[in-house]
């Protein structure tokens, strides 16, 4: 505590100075090393909190919340997801039961710049981690962010272009150039249209989730939405979010979410204490704040077009260095007879080939790093020493918001 209100005063040196000695006094306890590693990472410090970490995991290796902490520090460093999967791989091997672990596996295969990108595996890790450690928070949150994914994927699969394409016989060769060439021409004026309409949504606060159907949301539970999911798949009930009226219900039911939450009364995890208001804030309510962060993140914060992207790419089976850039040109005519069609049947409102491509709205922003911890406005202050430069509310969040007491 006294490290604490050192660093809120602004000296760093003397909280470094009791950070020590609560680790002569107590040199087994992990908890002293996570509070250092965190302190290190929330002034910007990432090599020095990242030796904090190596060196806190030879004395205790079995500790999963190091090892988290390891995985979200590799993450938000510049080669973000692409230095983290090394970490999260070892930490899977090293405390395969630790419920943060799997979490953070999870935020690696969600972050939409990454070329892990799949919310398949995603969901996976979700699972073991709220069935591991279902007292961590942020598992339940990045649930919520992992909902929103599923809608974005829903809408891109129901398009009547991307329908069209991938039932047709001749589109199962994708590594055809002209093949491929087509179905970037249809990625990108989908994934235009489609963020055309969140936009407005989220801007209108009129978005609302969809009652997703077997052969949207149930289908392909451990893909990544590549074309073989239009046809079909298994039920999706994992975790108990299924919904037990029928699997022509969405599979990631947030109702569900919101019981097994409150159920589980989550009471730790950096992500959770900053969408926390209070102490008394329930499990709905912080909950709410998460799915609020996540609107924010989409709408303001440029990452809807990075996350519509991302999912088209997988649907489509795009190459990963395929970017959406594309000219009238290079758009076969038969896709621009069936977009005026669609427009002549009033069906949807397309862009032309030549609008403005996706990449020049997805955010030029964004990196990576900007992912790391499932909140874009967390993220940038965590390793931007918003402690020194941000306001104060967000400095006193993020020292005193930490988790380390409730523990």
């Amino acid at each position: 505590e006294r490290a604490r209100a050192e660093e809120f005063l602004g000296d760093l040196e003397a909280a470094r100075a009791a950070l020590e000695e609560a680790r002569s006094c107590e040199g087994h306890d992990w908890k002293v090393y996570l509070e250092h590693i965190f302190m290190e990472a929330r002034h910007g410090h990432l090599s020095d909190a990242r030796s904090v970490a190596l060196a806190a995991l030879e004395q205790h290796p079995a500790t999963g919340r190091l090892w988290s902490a390891l995985i979200a520090l590799e993450h938000s460093s510049d080669k973000g997801a692409v230095e983290a999967m090394p970490a999260f791989r070892r930490a899977a091997r090293e405390v395969p039961k630790s419920g943060e672990v799997w979490c953070e596996g999870a935020r690696i295969f969600m972050n939409p710049l990454s070329p892990h990108f799949h919310i398949g595996r995603a969901r996976k890790c979700l699972e073991f981690a709220v069935h591991l450690t279902p007292q961590y928070g942020d598992s339940f949150l990045e649930l919520l962010r992992l909902r929103f994914l599923l809608e974005m994927r829903t809408r891109i699969r129901r398009d009547p272009l991307v329908v069209g394409l991938l039932r047709t016989p001749s589109s199962r060769d994708a590594a055809a150039p002209e093949e491929t060439t087509k179905r970037l021409a249809v990625a990108t004026l989908v994934t235009q249209r489609i963020c055309s309409r969140l936009e407005a949504e989220l801007q209108d606060e009129t978005f609302a989730f969809s009652a997703g159907t077997e052969e949207d949301d149930c289908a392909d539970p451990d893909g990544d939405g590549a074309d073989e999911a239009v046809v079909g798949g298994d039920s999706l009930d994992w975790v108990g979010l299924g919904d037990p009226r029928g699997p022509s219900r969405t599979a990631l039911s947030l109702w569900r979410l919101e019981m097994l939450c409150a159920y589980a009364d989550p009471n730790y995890g950096f992500l959770w204490f900053w969408c926390r208001e209070s102490s008394l804030s329930s499990p709905q309510e912080v909950l709410a704040r998460m799915r609020g962060e996540v609107a924010d993140d989409l709408w303001k914060g440029g990452a809807l077009h990075a996350y519509a992207w991302a999912l088209a790419r997988g649907i489509f089976r795009l190459p990963e260095d395929v970017d959406a850039e594309i000219n009238a040109d290079d758009v076969p005519v038969k896709v621009r007879e069936r977009v005026a069609e669609i427009e002549k049947g009033g069906l949807a409102q397309v862009r032309s080939p030549d609008a403005t491509p996706v990449s020049a709205n997805r955010g030029s922003k964004l990196s990576p790093r900007d992912f790391a911890i499932g909140s874009l406005s967390l993220a940038r202050c965590f390793t931007s020493a918003s402690t020194n430069g941000g306001s104060q509310a967000e400095g006193k969040r993020l020292i005193f918001g930490s988790d380390i007491l409730c523990v």
